[in-house]
């Protein structure tokens, strides 16, 4: 149990609890986006509000390569850690302070779209599916050919990476974007969403126009 005189009780550190999540959820949001599905924490013993671990799982709309999913994962994982260690009303009730990476289980869901339609999206050229970070280590998955004679994809480990490691990369200038790439990247998943669009009003179309020329017959 924690003896500090600071520590809140109850409905009390529940309150500081969510009013700090909701502030984070709403900084990454505005930040790239993040559709937080899930963001919470768990306690050890239940008699004691210690935090012990803190999970969260988001959805990106738009396709990602590899450093991009790095940027994002390290980016939410950086801010979350920040949030809980400056905060003085919540630090007292951390298992570890500082709170350690180590205690964080992150997983971020990259969607074509907000329906997600399994091993039929598209992730080909590099594109990933999802990256997590549990135990300190970054898992990347992407859909990938079971073998180069099938079109048939499964859902595989695409690479993985340390913590570590992850931010030794990030620092590297090959992998620091132009202004150039990203205003480029942003204009490829507007055409692709609009073009994703533009086929669904034409299949619409295409089913109403059938359905007045060819009338079903009783």
């Amino acid at each position: 149990p924690n003896d500090s005189p600071f520590c809140l009780q109850g409905s009390a550190f529940l309150s500081e609890v969510d009013r700090l999540f909701t502030w984070l959820k709403m900084q990454l949001s505005n930040w790239k986006g993040l559709e937080f599905s899930s963001f919470g924490w768990i306690q050890l013993d239940q008699k004691s509000p210690e935090i012990s671990e803190i999970r969260a799982q988001c959805t990106v709309n738009r396709y990602v390569d590899r450093e991009q999913a790095r940027t994002l994962l390290l980016k939410a994982a950086e801010e979350i850690l920040k949030a809980l260690n400056s905060d003085t009303r919540i630090k007292p009730y951390l298992a570890e302070s500082p709170f350690p990476v180590s205690r964080l289980k992150i997983a971020l869901l990259f969607r074509q779209n907000r329906v997600f339609v399994g091993p039929r999206a598209d992730y080909e050229g590099g594109s990933i599916e999802s990256v997590d970070l549990i135990d300190g280590l970054l898992t990347y998955y992407s859909y990938l050919p079971i073998t180069p004679e099938e079109d048939r994809k499964e859902r595989t480990v695409y690479a993985q990476e340390s913590y570590e490691e992850a931010r030794r990369q990030m620092d590297l200038p090959t992998n620091v974007d132009t202004r150039f790439q990203r205003v480029w990247r942003d204009v490829q998943y507007f055409f692709r969403s609009l073009c994703e669009q533009l086929i669904g009003i034409i299949f619409g179309l295409f089913v109403i126009f059938s359905a007045l020329l060819f009338p079903l017959h009783a």
